[in-house]
């Protein structure tokens, strides 16, 4: 945690030196809606998830055609997966094989999860401007430096039969690192709307790996892939 508190504090630095500079300084508010996809081998299928990220940004620019951007951002990813139909012990035929009309005594015959994983994340990007008039089309890449904050699991026990459910909430043994380095692109377009504001459309590409230990042995959990646009106002303080 103080590694993310440094870089917070880099993310002031950077803001003040740029206040008292010639080079123009833009602050802003960023948020990114996005699908979350997990590539992981032991689940069959997993399922996307809608997760989001919003905070603040300042960028500061360099030259004509390049800007350094940070901020501070909050964000969630996770997954969605279920089961297919579930055989019980009971519902054994007694021949080794399985009998699905044997009633399992049991009230659901398919589960459900939900994981989620949120974040705080300060990003650390260049950005290229390749057209810069009143609309600008820039790239921009870098690294999100990813604090860990919470882990959450939701497991709904189905029953098709009835269409009722049962949600509960799952703990997690899995003691997860508290920092880690995802690694963001995207190609977007800003429009000048007054003298000093903009706004912004930006298609995105991010990957955030999720590292933590387990009994002791420390390894790479998952890895997401988060894809969509983000979208936001930035305003030029120096001009």
């Amino acid at each position: 945690m103080n590694k993310l508190k440094s870089l917070i504090l880099f993310v002031f630095i950077i803001s003040v030196q740029g206040i008292y500079s010639q080079k123009q300084l833009t602050i802003g508010i960023d948020y990114y809606p996005n699908i979350s996809v997990e590539f992981v081998k032991h689940l069959k299928d997993p399922q996307s998830k809608f997760s989001n990220s919003i905070g603040v940004s300042v960028s500061k620019e360099i030259n004509n055609r390049l800007w350094l951007a940070s901020g501070i951002n909050f964000s969630n990813i996770g997954h969605n997966w279920e089961s297919g139909e579930l055989r019980f012990g009971t519902q054994h035929d007694g021949m080794g094989g399985f009998d699905p009309t044997i009633p399992s005594g049991e009230d659901f015959d398919k589960v459900a999860f939900t994981y989620n994983y949120a974040h705080l994340e300060v990003p650390i990007k260049l950005i290229y401007r390749l057209i810069d008039k009143k609309y600008k089309l820039y790239l921009s890449g870098g690294v999100m430096v990813r604090g860990h904050l919470r882990y959450s699991q939701t497991v709904n026990k189905i029953s098709t039969t009835t269409g009722s459910s049962t949600e509960s909430k799952g703990e997690s043994l899995v003691d997860y690192q508290k920092i880690t380095l995802g690694y963001q692109a995207g190609i977007g377009l800003q429009r000048q709307i007054l003298k000093r504001f903009n706004l912004f459309m930006e298609p995105r590409m991010q990957l955030n790996p999720i590292r933590g230990k387990y009994q002791g042995e420390r390894f790479k959990i998952n890895r997401y892939l988060s894809y969509g646009v983000g979208v936001g106002m930035t305003m030029d303080l120096v001009k």
